[in-house]
C-alpha cells in the first residue's frame, strides 16, 4: 500500500563577504520515479533568485538559480510530499555501460575479506552486509574527495564512503552499480546509498545501514559517483568565500 512522506532540506550559507552574479545548480527535489510519486514540492530562496526547473543529463532533477544583486548570505528551503510504494526498484534493460567502469573515486579495491565476494557470483545484498560489517561510521574521517580504496583501506567513513565502496566492489564483480542522493527518514542531514541492477531492474541497497532502501528515502539523483550528484554547486562574484554552512533536513510519514 502506498505510503506518503513529507520532507524538508535546509541549506544556509554565510558568506565572508558579500558576493554578487550568484549562480547555482541544485540537486535537492524528488525524481518522479516508479515507486515515487511527487505530490507536492516547493523551494524558497533567499534573497530573491531566480529559479529554472530542468533535468541533469542522467534524469535527476536540477534546479538552476541565480541572483546578481551583492548579497551576504543564502539560504535554500525545499518542502514537499512524496508517496512511495513498497518496492522502490526501478526497472532498466540496457544500463548505461559506465555503471560498470570504475571512476577516480570508485576504482579497484581489492577483496573485502578472505572469502573473495568480488566475483561475478557475488550477491549485491551479500557485498552490502560485508562493506557495512567492515566499516566504522566515523563523520569527520574522510573528504568528498575521498576514494574508495582510502576509505576501504582505514575501514572508516560516512554514508558517502560506504556507497562508493558497495559501488566499487559491484563493477569488480560485474554489476553495474550507481551513486545516489537523497534524504532518508530519521537522519537530519543528506544520504547517500546505491542502486545495483539485476535482472532488468536497479534494486536499491543502502550500506550505511545494511537494508534495501524503501519507503522513506526520498531519491533526488543518480550517477556514476558523488561527483555527479553533487547538491549544490555554485559561482558567484567577490571576494567573500563561504564562511559557514548549516544544513537540516527531515523526512517523516503523513
Amino acid at each position: 500500500m502506498p505510503r506518503k512522506f513529507f520532507y524538508s532540506y535546509l541549506c544556509a550559507t554565510r558568506f565572508s563577504r558579500p558576493v554578487s552574479d550568484h549562480v547555482a545548480l541544485l540537486r535537492c527535489l524528488p525524481m518522479v520515479l516508479q515507486g515515487q510519486r511527487v505530490l507536492e514540492q516547493r523551494v524558497a530562496l533567499a534573497p530573491g533568485f531566480w529559479q529554472h526547473p530542468s533535468v541533469d543529463w542522467l534524469g535527476g532533477s536540477l534546479l538552476c538559480i541565480g541572483q546578481r544583486s551583492w548579497h551576504p548570505s543564502f539560504v535554500c528551503q525545499s518542502t514537499g510530499v512524496v508517496e512511495h510504494e513498497d518496492n522502490l526498484a526501478q526497472p532498466d534493460e540496457h544500463p548505461a555501460r559506465f555503471y560498470l567502469m570504475p571512476t577516480r573515486l570508485t576504482g579497484k579495491i581489492g577483496q573485502i575479506s578472505q572469502t573473495d565476494l568480488t566475483n561475478p557470483t557475488a550477491s549485491p545484498q551479500a557485498l552490502c552486509h560485508a562493506v557495512f560489517e567492515a566499516m566504522t561510521y566515523a563523520p569527520g574521517s574522510t573528504t568528498p574527495a575521498t576514494t574508495a580504496a582510502e576509505a576501504w583501506a582505514a575501514r572508516r567513513g560516512v554514508c558517502q564512503d560506504y556507497a562508493h565502496i558497495l559501488i566499487a566492489l559491484c563493477r569488480q564483480a560485474a554489476l553495474p552499480a550507481r551513486y545516489v542522493t537523497g534524504l532518508i527518514e530519521g537522519e537530519g542531514t543528506t544520504h547517500a546509498w546505491v542502486e545495483v541492477w539485476q535482472d532488468g531492474f536497479w534494486w536499491p541497497l543502502d550500506p550505511t545501514h545494511d537494508r534495501p532502501a524503501g519507503p522513506g528515502y526520498v531519491k533526488w539523483s543518480h550517477g556514476r559517483d558523488a561527483a555527479d550528484c553533487q547538491v549544490l554547486r555554485a559561482v558567484f562574484r567577490g571576494a567573500g568565500v563561504a564562511e559557514s554552512t548549516l544544513v537540516r533536513a527531515l523526512v517523516m510519514e503523513v
